[in-house]
């Protein structure tokens, strides 16, 4: 009986042993759990705070007003991130101002931020702003996104070093031989609005006659020309900037490629945005095999999400 009762003992500190352990690592992951989520916001924190002062003085270099900084205002906008996202404010506003100075500001007799080269220097400003830009979650998402693009410029093509700056809805381009910046604005920088007219369309440049040269190429927002030497990266350009748009419409080729549309739902009818995948199809078969139509176009819409009705008409 007593060995029985010895057992139970035994067994009884043993749970309440494994139950506290249990207890123990549960807590454990729970500080650790909130330990990366503090440390992710206060990242979040700096990250867009960077961004929007890089922002700011990279697209207007000659605007006085983007090259200073009042104190008062950045403490009060750092420290109300801060109290809302439960993030450690006097860390991050001593991390600010260290930044502030490697960017090439310094403080004045009125405890302001004031940047003290003029002209800006650029080159510099430009590697800071590339460092923070890759930070973005869609830079992680879509790794192959370019560090440079070909432009058409004033008639000519152009190669140019490239960020896309899904903050603020920007794709900054810098010409590194002439040390200038120029700026393409999709739409409104502020992310928080919606954004319906990012409009892609493919277009082949093939001379047969003299260069023999042949470009797989878009136009964006009926403006701005884009080439590349192959179709598969002018699929993923296409794909990096309908990311731009709020609304997508995602779907898979032949080779089970995904491609993402940036479509504007209130104005773009199924049949238009069909047309839309079919031209952009046929340019792609156009560059590669040389055909004018597309042997085999399918829809299968009972596997589409949402499904689509079927007794929809031409204007819906």
């Amino acid at each position: 009986m007593d060995t029985f009762v010895r057992l139970d003992d035994i067994c009884v500190t043993s749970n309440l042993n494994e139950l506290n352990d249990t207890t123990y690592i549960r807590h454990k992951k729970k500080r650790f759990v909130n330990d990366r989520l503090k440390e992710e916001n206060e990242f979040k924190i700096l990250k867009n705070m960077h961004l929007h002062i890089l922002w700011n003085i990279l697209k207007y270099p000659k605007h006085i007003k983007y090259r200073q900084i009042n104190k008062q205002a950045l403490y009060n906008k750092l420290f109300s991130k801060c109290h809302t996202l439960g993030t450690d404010f006097e860390q991050i506003f001593i991390s600010m101002e260290v930044h502030l100075q490697y960017y090439g500001f310094r403080q004045g007799n009125d405890n302001n931020w004031y940047y003290q080269h003029y002209p800006i220097q650029l080159l510099h400003l430009w590697k800071c702003y590339q460092a923070v830009i890759t930070h973005q979650i869609i830079y992680k998402i879509r790794h192959w996104i370019k560090g440079s693009v070909c432009i058409l410029s004033n008639g000519k093509w152009k190669d140019y070093e490239s960020v896309f700056d899904y903050e603020h809805r920007t794709i900054m381009l810098f010409d590194k031989n002439k040390l200038k910046i120029k700026s393409l604005q999709l739409g409104n920088p502020n992310k928080s609005s919606l954004e319906f007219n990012v409009h892609i369309q493919y277009y082949n440049d093939i001379d047969i006659h003299q260069t023999r040269a042949k470009w797989a190429c878009l136009i964006l927002n009926h403006t701005w020309h884009f080439r590349t030497s192959h179709p598969l990266d002018r699929d993923d350009l296409s794909n990096c900037l309908s990311e731009f748009g709020s609304f997508h419409v995602i779907w898979k080729d032949i080779d089970k490629r995904i491609h993402k549309e940036s479509l504007n739902p209130y104005s773009t009818t199924l049949k238009q945005g069909i047309q839309h995948v079919r031209h952009k199809l046929l340019m792609i078969n156009h560059f590669i095999c040389g055909t004018d139509e597309l042997i085999l176009f399918e829809c299968i819409f009972d596997k589409w999400k949402p499904s689509i009705l079927l007794n929809m008409n031409d204007s819906d």
